[in-house]
């Protein structure tokens, strides 16, 4: 994901009173580079005969036409049962081929992470992809505020549930980008005139001029920033459990008291990238809060979402979308059921 993409929309939403839905479904993709910025390897040069193996050159997966949650997992639990760091064995395609039909990835390869991937393997692991939740939808775009419409990878209509396939953002974002569009035009079209709600833009003026000079006590954005992205990788990762999920959300919340103590000492309204970055922090402490309070309360396994205490699927009680919205100041959760 592009470093831009810090959940603007969503918490946008949320804080307005839209409700967020499934949040806690994140895709791991399972062929990344870990050291080299960018660089996600289409699992597709599997099916053409690369092969995922150990520190000895040895091919761990008895099977590779699965699933990506089930792929990441796979790797995941050989990384933790001895298997060492685990690689992507592209020379087993052979070189013509591979030439090919993945010449981008053979140019990412070397200019990103230095790797002729005809002569060496490419060292991967699991790394965060995309949410398959968002602001709850219905198939018009509709959210819970009316006349709040939300579309594409921001919002969540339930058709990807568990587990996106690849290939189907695009093919969503064609689809409902159109009928989307066309419900929101109705809708614009019939509604009544309304002026902007006096004061709002006066206390919101306020506001940014109260985060404005001061002393941060020695905190930065930039050491928030980087412990929550830590605290994210480590207790609400690809396995998380209850004790995990536990602290991350007690750690969010000392991060969040850290965060409304920080003072933009920039007080230009023009290119202020540090003011950016404040607001961008403020969305991204209010996801990985909503993010965790739905892992934490999904108590089973089921698609993107894995639990190591909870490791079966459990219809009977989680056939379930999870839904997180904001009832006085504080994030409250309730589930629906899920249709079909």
């Amino acid at each position: 994901a592009s470093i831009g993409t810090t959940g603007d929309g969503q918490s946008l939403a949320y804080k307005a009173g839209a409700r967020l839905m499934d949040m806690e479904m994140i895709q791991f993709h399972p062929t990344v580079f870990p050291k080299g910025q960018g660089l996600l390897i289409t699992e597709s040069v599997l099916g053409e005969g690369a092969e995922i193996v150990n520190d000895k050159g040895e091919a761990i997966l008895a099977s590779k036409a699965v699933p990506r949650h089930t792929l990441s997992v796979s790797l995941h639990e050989a990384m933790q049962n001895g298997s060492g760091a685990v690689a992507l064995d592209l020379k087993r395609i052979g070189n013509e081929k591979l030439m090919s039909r993945f010449p981008q990835t053979a140019e990412s390869a070397r200019t990103v992470a230095g790797i002729d991937i005809t002569k060496e393997s490419v060292p991967i692991m699991p790394l965060a992809h995309r949410p398959m939740g968002g602001i709850e939808t219905n198939l018009a775009g509709e959210t819970t505020l009316r006349g709040l419409f939300a579309v594409g990878e921001c919002a969540c209509n339930g058709l990807n549930g568990a587990g996106r396939l690849a290939g189907n953002t695009l093919t969503e974002a064609v689809t409902f980008g159109r009928k989307v569009g066309e419900a929101a035009a109705r809708y614009a079209k019939g509604a009544a005139k309304r002026n902007f709600p006096a004061g709002k833009l006066t206390d919101e003026e306020k506001r940014l001029a109260s985060i404005s000079g001061g002393d941060s006590s020695g905190d930065s954005l930039g050491k928030i920033h980087s412990e929550l992205g830590k605290l994210m990788n480590e207790r609400v990762g690809l396995v998380r459990d209850g004790a995990a999920l536990k602290e991350a959300l007690e750690r969010i919340q000392g991060l969040k008291e850290r965060y409304r103590k920080i003072r933009v000492r920039n007080p230009s309204r023009i290119y202020n990238y540090e003011l950016t970055g404040y607001l961008e922090l403020e969305s991204m402490l209010n996801l990985a809060e909503v993010v965790t309070l739905a892992a934490q309360a999904r108590t089973e396994s089921r698609g993107a979402h894995r639990r190591g205490d909870f490791p079966e699927r459990d219809d009977r009680n989680w056939k379930r979308h999870t839904l997180v919205g904001l009832v006085k100041g504080a994030p409250r959760l309730e589930k629906k059921p899920v249709l079909g």
